[in-house]
């Protein structure tokens, strides 16, 4: 994928449904390697968002049964787990959660 920003947030995975903190990749900002953690203030040169949403954004589910999944269906251990989709919700310039959860 090359450069990107991410928003690290606890979810639920759509396929396995455990709860971990997941890396939310997009290419919506400078694509420099900024990383947004859940809760903290967001900032980014690129944009001014105090309110809003940041659609498409994805990430992949490294627990042990979505890492076996991913490998079985490449026929390989590629080191990514199931991928999906969400949106990252910014509330009052904080990272708030994600919405909108769905599978590749």
């Amino acid at each position: 994928m090359g450069m990107f920003d991410s928003f690290w947030i606890t979810c639920k995975c759509p396929y396995c449904s455990e709860t971990s903190k997941i890396e939310f990749q997009t290419k919506d900002f400078e694509c420099g390697l900024m990383k947004w953690n859940e809760g903290e203030p967001f900032n980014s040169s690129s944009v001014d968002m105090k309110e809003g949403v940041i659609k498409d954004t994805y990430g992949d589910c490294m627990s042990k049964r979505c890492l076996k999944q991913r490998a079985k269906e490449l026929g390989y251990e590629s080191g990514f787990g199931m991928l999906f989709y969400a949106d990252v919700i910014i509330k009052k310039g904080l990272v708030k959660g994600i919405q909108n959860i769905r599978k590749e």
